[in-house]
């Protein structure tokens, strides 16, 4: 189940940074947040499951 919530993350990574456009603001467009939410996503998943098993 991870391994398939991991790939759907990098999907949506890669998709936000393809399908990005220009905004009024360009220091915060919707790839580079897209990118941050899947980055942050996949460092809990590698932080929880590294966690010990009790």
């Amino acid at each position: 189940m991870r391994k398939i919530v991991g790939m759907l993350l990098l999907v949506i990574g890669v998709s936000g940074a393809a399908m990005a456009f220009q905004v009024d603001t360009p220091e915060i467009n919707a790839g580079s947040g897209v990118s941050a939410l899947a980055l942050v996503s996949g460092a809990l998943l590698v932080i929880r499951g590294r966690r010990k098993k009790s």
